[in-house]
């Protein structure tokens, strides 16, 4: 399996959380642009000041087909690592 993550937070904000998750060997993309993001998957777009991505998940087979998606206008409704691994373990 692989796992990649990806953030619109900067590269060092990224790997400050990724140490304090104990995430360090994880694919990690940083400082994607939430607009860009948003638009190419379809993801919510909190539109205040600063504008910013809301979780926005998906599991890929490996022929790159999306076989799980989630997205969230807010702070429920996250992907987590158990969920992934049942869709992967099915």
């Amino acid at each position: 399996m692989r796992v990649i993550v990806s953030s619109v937070d900067s590269a060092e904000q990224s790997a400050t959380l990724a140490e304090e998750l104990g995430l360090v060997n994880l694919e990690m993309a940083s400082g994607l642009d939430a607009v860009a993001v948003a638009a190419a998957v379809g993801g919510y777009l909190d539109t205040s000041d600063h504008p910013f991505l809301q979780p926005t998940a998906f599991v890929l087979d490996p022929e790159n087909r999306v076989v799980m998606s989630v997205y969230s206008s807010g702070a429920l409704g996250r992907l987590s690592p158990g969920d992934v691994v049942k869709v992967v373990q099915s």
